[in-house]
């Protein structure tokens, strides 16, 4: 009986295969949820921008305490130039070369860095508790005292925190040499509740040949609630300088 079952069973499934369509190959369509969110560049450099949609989060994004994923980017504007670099990239949990956000704001600069502000950062729709940020920056980011970290409720008026921050660069391949166009800021504050939390630049890093980058640009933009943290590892958890979450 066996026998007979398992070979009626494969001769099912035999001529299941054969009635399908041949362009098709009996399989199904999927659709991918990559670049469902896009920002477009505003005429003016003050103007604030945010994606129309929430940014895609990674596949494991549920487990996450990074609450990045549960918000959206909220820039000043999006590069006109490389417009690959938009602000959905922001806080997508990529930090590829290719998976940055890049701001399009041009003015007044000088050889000292100085220039026309610009920020980027997170809003929700509801208001989070967080006390720390891990910005990971490309080669265009703001000096050590050339941002400020701001929170809102509205996106129209902020506030300046005291902050404490820690800033980590990559190294070349001698393993001595810091890579100035990598730098990962840890920024940490006593604990807020907002909707918005953005860093806000006003000063530029110069490279070693004079080149003042001022479009701030950024790979991942996280935001953090410590006490999260520590609950979720029984009190050990930390955030390393380079933002992972240590197991």
């Amino acid at each position: 009986m066996k026998k007979i079952l398992a070979a009626s069973l494969s001769l099912a499934m035999l001529l299941a295969f054969a009635s399908c369509d041949p362009d098709e190959g009996g399989t199904s369509s999927t659709t991918s949820k990559a670049g469902t969110s896009s920002t477009q560049a505003p005429t003016s450099s003050t103007a604030d921008v945010s994606s129309e949609q929430p940014s895609s989060e990674p596949e494991d994004s549920e487990d996450s305490l990074n609450l990045a994923f549960k918000g959206d980017p909220y820039v000043d504007s999006v590069s006109t130039q490389y417009t690959m670099y938009t602000a959905d990239l922001l806080n997508d949990g990529d930090n590829s070369s290719q998976s940055r956000w890049q701001s399009d704001a041009t003015g007044n600069t000088d050889s000292e860095g100085n220039v026309d502000p610009a920020w980027c950062g997170i809003m929700w729709d509801e208001a989070q508790t967080f006390d720390m940020l891990v910005i990971e920056w490309e080669s265009a980011h703001p000096t050590e005292d050339g941002y400020t970290v701001q929170i809102s409720d509205d996106g129209e008026t902020f506030t300046d925190l005291d902050v404490e921050a820690v800033r980590t660069g990559t190294f070349e391949a001698d393993g001595e040499t810091l890579n100035q166009d990598h730098q990962i800021d840890t920024i940490t504050f006593e604990a807020v509740t907002a909707k918005y939390v953005r860093i806000y630049c006003f000063k530029a890093y110069v490279n070693a040949s004079g080149d003042v980058k001022e479009h701030p640009s950024c790979y991942e933009f996280e935001v953090y609630n410590s006490a999260d943290l520590e609950a979720a590892e029984g009190g050990e958890s930390q955030v390393a300088s380079d933002g992972t979450v240590s197991e």
